[in-house]
């Protein structure tokens, strides 16, 4: 079957679904109609004059098939109607009591859902993560509050179970197997919504006797989630639950980055400084403008090259004011040009910051991060058409669907007037399904088993040569486990020597160093969390190489007790935390007084 024959077959499944009723009645209507004018040929036949009220409760008999048994001649009109009749009436009943039993009948398959992903709230960004979770085969069931949300028929239509229920209350997410879920993701349209959803869902870890539910809320709030996120890595008390805070513009920013400027940064050889251009201090744009600086600065300090960064928005000042109060190294590895000008003013000021006296742009990329889709549009064709070229690339943020900005979504047969325009969905480009699989904790859990693995190969341990060496994708579901309960103790070591961990505003951070004493103290209170996890397993000391089946272990013994190389295994990883946590967009500290 070919791919338009295959779409056509969806179109024609999700006609008949959508008029069913219609189609019904029709059919019911053409039973009728034939079954009146059968039954009257027939008694005419007979010599019989029956009237029009026997004839129409003889048709209506028809489906219960109490008047079709007849003798003698019977036209095509009845010998059709008593056939269809029945068939219609018997379909409609069981289309009746399956929507009248939609409810007890989801209640039933929730129960029978396992390791399956909750996701809270049915918007733009819940409805398209939807689509792509169930596209990559994962079971899904929707919480929704508004019942009149269209999208609620769309998921039943896909075979998603929706509960129209509110999130927030404990209840609700029992009904919806959270005690046996895998995550809950929940992207209701604003914050404090979320953030309810994410108490109520700790609650309920409580409950779980297997596995740990993986909370991920989304926060757009900046402050907010700066706040939130100081709790990723503080649930110890919670041991079957992890929580994890995501905005929406900061990954949007790092998937740009990723994107657009790092592939040229590191093939850039050049002793002039990278420009880019950014329009527009909204969420996006100074998520952007933070990252391009970090990115700057980490540039700087390996090949002494810093980035030159031009921002225009009426506010370009105040921000930049405002970012360098908060980001102490913002300037230190980009060169910062905030113009304070109105995106109206782009055409007419578009000498003085677009070209160099050559009339050559010197932008690598240039990014229209404008909440209006219009007036980014209108700021982008504006640009190109003073560039009078395809060069750069010009990156059109589209918040929302729009009938002018859908245009550029075809790229089949671009205009020389917008070619190189290239629209930026947010939406579509960050809720995939690694949001939920790869998420922060995964990442992290990966990063300490891959430096643990590095580290092994050096030392000369072959690969396979024991149950850790192993990739991630191999590595032991017992072994993964180990590392994501050590990226949840994490806050607890620190705490330990009177240490905190909040988002990153020091750049340098990555570079801390504990000191030797502060590393041995942490080396000793992992080894004891990972003897504590084994020995709840199952695991015994024994003497010799490590035996899964039997389940010894040499190094089931006490801190004093461990060889140096073996405490090595413990301070290495230790050593390497502000690194890791920086990776996640997070940094120590120490607290004050302690």
């Amino acid at each position: 079957m070919n791919v338009n024959q295959s779409d056509n077959n969806k179109k024609i499944r999700k006609f008949l679904r959508s008029h069913q009723w219609l189609i019904i009645l029709g059919l019911f209507a053409i039973c009728f109609v034939l079954g009146y004018i059968g039954f009257r040929k027939y008694f005419k036949s007979l010599g019989s004059d029956y009237s029009s009220t026997d004839l129409i409760y003889l048709v209506l008999q028809l489906a219960t098939l109490e008047s079709g048994a007849l003798s003698g001649s019977i036209g095509w009109e009845l010998e059709v109607a008593r056939f269809l009749t029945p068939l219609v009436a018997a379909y409609t009943a069981v289309t009746a009591l399956a929507v009248l039993f939609r409810k007890q009948l989801d209640l039933l398959r929730l129960r029978m859902l396992h390791e399956h992903i909750i996701v809270c709230g049915l918007g733009e960004k819940g409805w398209h993560l939807v689509c792509q979770l169930q596209q990559e085969g994962f079971n899904i069931a929707v919480i929704e509050i508004d019942p009149s949300n269209p999208r609620i028929e769309r998921c039943r239509e896909l075979g998603i179970i929706v509960l129209e229920r509110d999130a927030r209350i404990l209840e609700n997410l029992k009904i919806a197997s959270g005690k046996k879920a895998a995550h809950l993701v929940a992207v209701c349209g604003n914050d404090p919504t979320n953030a309810e959803i994410a108490i109520a869902a700790r609650e309920l870890s409580v409950e779980r006797q297997h596995g740990v539910l993986h909370c991920i809320i989304h926060i757009k709030n900046p402050i907010l989630s700066d706040l939130l996120r100081d709790l990723e890595l503080g649930f110890e008390a919670y041991p079957t639950f992890r929580l994890e805070i995501f905005n929406i513009f900061e990954r949007g920013a790092h998937f740009l980055i990723s994107k657009y400027v790092n592939p040229f940064l590191e093939n850039h050889q050049q002793s002039n400084s990278p420009q880019f251009l950014i329009v527009g201090c909204g969420s996006l744009g100074e998520h952007l403008i933070l990252q391009l600086a970090q990115r700057g600065y980490e540039t700087r300090k390996k090949t002494g090259t810093s980035l030159a960064l031009t921002v225009i928005d009426p506010y370009a000042q105040a921000t930049i004011n405002r970012l360098g109060a908060m980001y102490p190294l913002l300037t230190e590895g980009c060169q910062l040009n905030p113009l304070n000008l109105d995106v109206d003013d782009l055409a007419l000021h578009a000498d003085d910051f677009l070209v160099n006296q050559s009339g050559i742009c010197a932008y690598r990329v240039i990014f229209i991060c404008l909440e209006d889709t219009h007036v980014g549009l209108q700021a982008a064709l504006s640009l190109r058409q003073r560039l009078d070229c395809d060069q750069p690339a010009i990156i059109l943020y589209m918040p929302e669907h729009s009938g002018l900005a859908s245009l550029f979504m075809d790229h089949q047969q671009p205009s020389a007037s917008v070619y190189n325009i290239m629209p930026f969905r947010l939406v579509q480009s960050i809720f995939t399904a690694d949001l939920v699989i790869n998420g922060v904790h995964e990442i992290l859990a990966r990063t300490i088993h891959q430096n643990y693995f590095n580290q092994r190969l050096t030392e000369g341990v072959q690969m396979g040569q024991k149950r850790s060496m192993a990739t991630w994708e191999d590595l032991p579901e017992d072994l993964r486990h180990s590392n994501r309960r050590q990226v949840d103790h994490i806050r607890q070591k620190l705490h330990a020597i009177g240490y905190g961990i909040k988002p990153i505003h020091d750049w340098d951070a990555v570079n801390f160093q504990f000191s030797d004493e502060e590393v041995e103290k942490m080396a000793k209170i992992e080894h004891d969390r990972w003897m504590e996890e084994r020995l709840r397993g199952g695991w015994r000391f024994g003497y010799g190489p490590e035996d899964p089946k039997n389940k010894t272990h040499p190094d089931l013994v006490t801190w004093e007790q461990l060889a140096e190389e073996i405490k090595d295994k413990d301070r290495q990883p230790v050593r390497a935390l502000p690194k890791l946590l920086a990776s996640a967009g997070l940094q120590v500290f120490r607290w004050k007084g302690y």
